[in-house]
Order: structure tokens, then C-alpha cells, then sequence
């Protein structure tokens, strides 16, 4: 039984290394020149906020990003307004292994 546990830790504690180095890779030696651009909203809806403020609601807004689906979520501030937005934001660079990084975003008018 102690060789189960064993290989258990032994497994999510390379896998995690594994995966912080991916990340760390991706973000840290990435391009550093950002790309920005607008996003049409392709439909909205929301989300409970966190364990002790769940009537704070977030807003979920999906767009079209290199030909997929892609959900942002943004702060519960903006759920108010959230039927009114009509355009996102996006300020992303090329990570290192190829991956987008999203630097900032942007709810617009």
C-alpha cells in the first residue's frame, strides 16, 4: 500500500514541476512585444463570485479568438453594465513555446 502512496506523490510532485516549468518558460522567455486588438462579444452570461460572496456575480464573455470560442472572465464591477459592452479589449504577446499570453483586457462601449 505504501508503494501506491509513494507513487502517487512521486507522480503529481514531477508533474507539477513539469508543469511550472512549461509556464515559466512560456511567460518568462516570450517575445515581449504586445499585440493589441478588439474582439467582438459573441454572447455573455455570468457566474457566481467566490465561496463567501456568491451573490456578487461575475460576468462570463465569450468571443471568437483564432477561429474558437474563448471565455473571459471579468470582475463582479462590470456585471451591472454587462448587457451594454459590445467589444473586448485584448493586449496579448507570443509566449515562448507559442502560446498567448493575455497581458490586459479591456471591456469597451
Amino acid at each position: 500500500m505504501s508503494h501506491i502512496y509513494g507513487a502517487m506523490h512521486y507522480f503529481f510532485g514531477v508533474g507539477f514541476i513539469v508543469c511550472s516549468l512549461f509556464m515559466f518558460t512560456n511567460y518568462y522567455i516570450g517575445d515581449t512585444t504586445t499585440v493589441t486588438e478588439t474582439y467582438e462579444i459573441v454572447d455573455r452570461s455570468s457566474m457566481p463570485g467566490n465561496k463567501h460572496n456568491r451573490s456578487k456575480r461575475q460576468p462570463l464573455i465569450r468571443i471568437r479568438y483564432q477561429k474558437k470560442i474563448k471565455e473571459l472572465v471579468f470582475s463582479y464591477q462590470y456585471y451591472k453594465m454587462m448587457e451594454f459592452y459590445n467589444t473586448v479589449e485584448l493586449e496579448t504577446r507570443k509566449g515562448y513555446l507559442g502560446y498567448d499570453i493575455i497581458e490586459n483586457k479591456t471591456l469597451k462601449l
